[in-house]
Parts: C-alpha cells; structure tokens; sequence
C-alpha cells in the first residue's frame, strides 16, 4: 500500500471521527466508540433476558392467581346469589369483597417488598456495572418511587380483581339456577374445567422457556469461565504505574526506567519472570487500539479500517503471561531503538493480514492522522490472547511491539509471574519499583485470577439471575399445578365416591386422575418447546459456546418439568384413593 493511499485514509478517518481533529487519537476514538457500543448492547442484551424471564415469572404469578380466583369465585358464587336474593344491596357486597382482597393484597404487597428489600445487597454485589468500572451508570440498585408505585398498582389491580370475580356470574337476573346448583356443581362445571386445564397448561408453558433460559445461561456461563485465554493467569500479579510527564520527559527514560526495574525484580526471591506492557490483557482501563495497513494487501473494501490491539511489551513480557509461540520467534533485549523494526503478532491479525502466506518476515505498519510510521517485520506469531475485555467472545488482532523501539506515553502496567503465592511479593515488588524511583506509585495491584473473574460479571449476573428466577417459576408452577389438582380432585369427591361404589379400585382411581393431570402437562411441554425453541434465539448475542436451542438443556429442562408436573399431579391422586364411597356419596 502506498503511502499516499494510507494518508487518504488517515483523512477519511479524519471526516468520519471528527474527534481525531480536536486532538484525540484515531485509536482512542475508535476505542470510545467500539467499548461503549459493546458494552451497551451487551448488557442491553442481558438486560432483555432478565427483563423477559421476570416477565415470564409474573405470568406464572398471574396464573396461579387466578386459579385461586377462579376457584374462590365459584366457591362464592352461591353465597353471593343467595345474600342478594334476600336484599343485600350489590354495592355494599362489593364494598365487603373489595375490604377482604385489599387486605391480603396489602399484606402480599408489603411481604414482596421485605422480600426486595433484603435480597438488594446480593443484586448491587452482583452488579456487572461495577466490575467494568463504567461511572455511576447502573450503580446503586435501589427501590424508590418508581418500584414502589409499580407494587402499589399491580396491589390494587389484584385486588379489585380478586372482589370482582366471584361477581361474574351473579350479574344475570335469574339467580335461581346459582342458589339450586351451586353447592351441586362447585366448580365442576365444564366451563370451570376448561378454564383450571387452560390455566394448568399455561402455567407449564411459560416455565418452559423461562427454564431453558436459566438452562442456557448457566451452561454458557460454566463455559465462559473454562474459554481458552491465550495465557495463563495463574501465579500473576499484575500492578498499574503511571509515569510523570515532569520527570520522563523524554522517551529515552522511560526505557532506561523500565529495564532498571525488570533487573531489580529478577534478583527477587521467589521471582521467575516479570514484564511491562502498555496494556494487560482484560484490563479494566482504557486500551489502546491501532489501526494498520499490511504491505502488498490493501483492504478488499476500501471503507474497511482494519484495527489491531496495540501492545508495547518488554522482552520477556509474552514469556511471563505464558503466551503459546506458533513460529518464529518472542522479542528480545536485542529490540532496541537502533535495530531493525519489528513485531509479533496474533494468530487472527496473520489471518487478516495473509489468509493463505507465511506472514514471517513480512511487513506491517501502523497509520495514523499526521503521523508517519516505519514498516514493520514480523518476527513471530502468537496464539490469540483474550486481550479486549469488552469482546471477550472474540478473537480479536493484536500486535506486540518492543516497548525499547516505540516512543509512547501511555502508562505502564507490570506483570509479575512467581514460583508460588503471587500476593506474597507484593510488598517486596513496590519497594524494588521505589528503589528506581521512590515517587512512583503503583496502584490497582491485585492477581490476575482476580481480574479475569471480574470480566466475566455481565454474565455471572445474568446466570444467577436466570437460574434464581427459573428456579422460583418452576417452584410456582409446581406449586399452581398441586393446587388446581387438589381443588380439582376435592371437588370430584362424589364422582369419585361413585366409581368407587361401582367397583373402581384405588389404582383405577389413581391411573383416571394421574392421566387427566399428565395430558395436561403433556400439552403444556409441547407448547412450551416450541415457545422456547422461539424465544431462546433472542440469547444467542449473550451465549458464551453454547446454542440456543442446545438438545441437552430443552430435554433435562421437559424432563424435570415432566417430573415435577407428575409428582403435583400424584400427590391430590393418592389422596383421593383414600376417600370413603359412603362418605363421598353424601358430600355436599
């Protein structure tokens, strides 16, 4: 590429990022850019999961609800037809009802925020927000005016529901038919069991999606945490050292502070190598980008800008994180200003740059707005190292440069590398720093196990909000299916009574009941499979090596829900072989 060509496209980075004029770098602009819109639309789109599965718990909530209203409203409807047969006035008795459900609404409402107020410290730990370090976005969870009018509104809407329901029916003239069938009937009435099956078969289709959710978000989550680095984080510590403009005026210094401080280190105890690079990888602080142009292979689209990680490293820095050599060779104390330039590279910048050559011994450059830069050759390629914190789902090309051959101001970041505990040293690593100059500080020390947890916070908040709340929508909707079943059964107690009068057996009456229960889960599984199948294809943008519609997790997740949905159904079953024929005849 000629150099005419890379300073028209320094000039159209120049119109296209105005910023680069008004003396920020083409690096930093484009970082700017690329972390705050990976950062949004990554949490936007766990945001989203957890938006949707919250949803999908209230629905469970909503159906359970109104199984109870249901079967509460059919069990009143007699009572109510009968007080307004002898002149009860409608407004006074919706008065009554209205007394009695605000009531419980309240003391519901007032437990649910008990219930929010102790499980925030958990959700502010588990905030992704301030693992990244993103200002004051996000922080803070808390309940305020907004959470608690929410709560007032859903408290009242239950309420005026629940006085209501009971009075659905009674609003006809005739209430005869109510008063004489009422006790009769209960509730199982083909209308009341049309609706008990429906809201039996909703419930478990909505768990479905919500538990192949939480499914899928645990096991990309267990994934994530064993991905495959690029190095090795453990027995690192890694501490950050900004260097005064006063006292490193020039470039010359900062080399000469830096390999002063790599050879008091190496005389260390306990020390097996150490090095300083520009940016670790993962780090929470701003990282450099830069964009570069391959000799003899301009873009094949001239609007593509193509970006590399920038890395300037010391000699043993690659060695000390571990980094996998493919060919070639690591850069070396021979790297000096006064050599020939060079650099190593990433196995996904070799695969950019030369998709079918031997990139050894090529030449790369790197270009920016009114700068000119040497050609450089590359010496070495590396395995991909998760460098970017913010694309950790991706490989990334990232370039190492000798840190003795790059004038640059950017701070340093030290990476030590011991024989045991790495926290140990910490102390004897800050003195020998303060031995080469007693004013620089050194800050952020921590291991590099801890930093690398700390990437992984946006999905450790989704999977254990998943997981929590797949887990309490598989506890309602077990909880919902047992109820409507024993509601069900216990108002079948005659019909029971007399198949059992007629000769039925305790299992006959086991298989009728435990059948009609299973058909109903059965049907709830199918419509919750293909929910599922459509809805996880929403999380396929936050899955870390897993797919959205992964068979393992869609079969354990119907294979529990099967299970739990037999074991509710099962248990009002076993009741009901219990019941007495003589005693069933005379119910009611």
């Amino acid at each position: 590429m000629a150099d005419s060509d890379l300073k028209g496209i320094a000039r159209e980075l120049e119109q296209e990022f105005p910023q680069v004029r008004s003396g920020w770098s083409v690096e930093t602009v484009f970082l700017r850019q690329e972390l705050i819109g990976d950062l949004g639309g990554e949490l936007k789109k766990a945001l989203f999961a957890l938006v949707g599965a919250v949803g999908f718990v209230l629905l469970i909530c909503c159906a359970n609800v109104a199984s109870l209203l249901l079967a509460r409203g059919v069990a009143r409807e007699r009572e109510i037809a009968l007080r307004l047969t002898l002149g009860a006035g409608r407004s006074r008795i919706v008065r009554q009802l209205l007394t009695e459900c605000l009531l419980l609404a309240l003391l519901g409402g007032l437990a649910g925020l008990l219930v929010a107020y102790s499980i925030l410290p958990l959700l502010n730990s588990l905030n992704p927000i301030q693992a990244v370090g993103f200002g004051g976005v996000l922080l803070g969870i808390r309940i305020d005016g907004h959470v608690l009018g929410f709560v007032a509104c859903v408290t009242l809407f239950t309420a005026v529901l629940c006085a209501l329901t009971p009075l659905a029916k009674t609003g006809s003239t005739d209430l005869a038919p109510l008063i004489k069938d009422g006790g009769q009937r209960g509730g199982t009435g083909s209308g009341g069991r049309r609706w008990l099956a429906t809201l039996v078969v909703a419930e478990i289709a909505i768990a479905m999606p919500l538990l192949a959710g939480g499914g899928l978000m645990i096991q990309s989550f267990q994934r994530l945490q064993r991905a495959e680095l690029g190095f090795h984080p453990d027995r690192l510590l890694t501490m950050h050292m900004d260097l005064s403009a006063f006292r490193y005026r020039e470039y010359q210094q900062r080399v000469v502070f830096v390999d002063r401080v790599i050879e008091r280190l190496k005389s260390l105890p306990g020390m097996v190598s150490a090095g300083i690079t520009t940016n670790m990888p993962l780090t929470q602080f701003i990282s450099y980008d830069a964009v570069f142009a391959v000799e003899g292979h301009p873009p094949r689209n001239p609007s593509d800008v193509p970006i590399t990680a920038h890395r300037l490293v010391s000699p043993e820095y690659l060695e000390t994180l571990g980094v996998t050599l493919i060919k070639g060779r690591l850069l070396n104390e021979q790297d000096r200003a006064n050599t020939l330039p060079v650099v190593v590279i990433s196995e996904e910048l070799a695969r950019q740059g030369w998709p079918s050559e031997d990139p050894i011994g090529k030449h790369i450059k790197r270009i920016s707005a009114g700068q000119s830069f040497p050609w450089l050759t590359v010496v070495g390629v590396v395995k991909d190292v998760k460098e970017d914190r913010f694309n950790f789902r991706i490989n990334r090309p990232a370039w190492y440069l000798p840190y003795g051959q790059n004038g640059n101001t950017q701070p340093l970041d030290l990476i030590v590398k011991a024989n045991g505990d790495p926290s140990s040293l910490t102390a004897a690593i800050v003195d020998a720093v303060h031995s080469v100059d007693r004013d620089q500080p050194v800050s952020n020390v921590e291991t590099m196990q801890t930093n690398v947890a700390g990437v992984v916070g946006t999905d450790r908040f989704g999977a254990v909000l998943m997981g929590a709340l797949a887990a309490l929508g598989l506890a309602l909707a077990m909880i919902g299916l047992y109820g409507v079943m024993a509601y069900s059964v216990s108002k079948q107690t005659r019909e029971i009574g007399l198949h059992m009068a007629l000769g039925a057996h305790p299992p006959d009456i086991l298989k009728m009941v435990v059948g009609r229960g299973a058909r109903l889960v059965a049907s709830g599984l199918l419509l919750g499979l293909l929910g599922a199948l459509l809805l996880t294809r929403f999380l396929s943008g936050v899955l870390y090596g897993t797919k959205p519609s992964d068979p393992l997790i869609f079969g354990a997740v119907s294979l529990l829900l099967a299970c739990g949905g037999l074991v509710a159904c099962y248990l009002p079953a076993r009741r009901a072989t219990r019941v007495d024929p003589m005693v069933a005849l005379r119910y009611e």
